[in-house]
């Protein structure tokens, strides 16, 4: 459960919030409000969350977080912040006008076991950071996010998925996504060309094992289906890596054979997955 107010920075995240589905909102008359919600709602369940915008929400709300830092109890303060496209032409807003950056963060510094401002390039792994850090020292942490980085996809946490479980602990690949794809290519290729392999000697292996000749063809359907699978996502991490690591953009085919059969489509994506003769994927 998230509680807070809304604010000109943080619309985009609360939006998001409401079309997830996934974690409920709860609207707050005033920010202090929110973060005092947070705090009850972290004593119950185990975690609880703020979301407010920035400068006027985040000192509004700094009382009620440092309560929570006084009792140990774990809070994510989540702070809608100038979008980064502002701070890089300095036209700042909810500011103490002197020209100064990070104040809200160093003010927080005082009242929470960790602090971060978000970008795209250390999303991953601090939004991360301070959640665990919240967990494990069961106290607040704070967490601006630009209203402009709010939207945007992170690649890491799905290259991540078609790794080895040790490789997240590496810092360095959630902050060089370039190579984290370049990474995942490799894995990728090496489980296709193995599963290839699989498949190629599956059938005589199976025949000398003693299987029957029915088991024997549900057993390559599984090898099929999982080659079918590993072939298209080898496509799709290729994409991804032409677009992290030389800027390639992916543009749809100019033609392609028009489908009007049901299930024309699905049959030309196996035909594309065809290799060679006796290959289904």
């Amino acid at each position: 459960m998230y509680s807070g107010s809304p604010g000109d920075f943080n619309l985009e995240f609360m939006q998001q919030i409401e079309d997830g589905g996934v974690v409920e909102w709860v609207g707050t008359c005033t920010e202090l409000n929110g973060a005092h919600a947070a705090d009850g709602y972290a004593r119950l369940s185990g975690l609880g969350g703020v979301v407010v915008t920035h400068g006027v929400g985040a000192l509004s709300a700094i009382k009620g977080v440092a309560g929570a830092h006084s009792e140990h109890v774990p809070v994510v303060r989540v702070a809608g912040a100038l979008p980064a496209v502002a701070l890089e032409r300095n036209l700042l807003h909810h500011t103490f006008a002197d020209g100064g950056r990070g104040e809200f963060l160093r003010a927080y510094a005082q009242v929470t076991a960790a602090t971060a401002s978000i970008s795209p390039q250390n999303a991953a792994m601090e939004i991360d950071r301070l959640i665990t850090t919240a967990w494990r020292m069961k106290r607040p942490v704070y967490l601006e996010l630009p209203s402009d980085v709010a939207y945007l996809e992170v690649e890491v946490c799905w290259l991540f998925q078609w790794m080895p479980p040790g490789y997240r602990h590496h810092g360095v690949l959630r902050l060089e996504p370039a190579i984290l794809a370049y990474m995942a290519q490799r894995e990728v290729e090496t489980s296709l060309h193995a599963a290839r392999r699989r498949f190629s000697a599956a059938r005589a292996d199976f025949r000398e094992a003693g299987l029957e000749p029915d088991a024997i063809e549900k057993a390559l359907g599984v090898y099929s289906e999982d080659g079918a699978r590993l072939a298209q996502l080898e496509r799709q991490v290729n994409l991804l890596a032409d677009a992290l690591i030389r800027g390639v953009r992916w543009r749809p085919p100019s033609r392609q054979p028009r489908m009007t059969a049901p299930g024309a489509a699905a049959a030309w994506d196996r035909a594309s997955l065809v290799r060679a003769p006796g290959e289904s994927f």
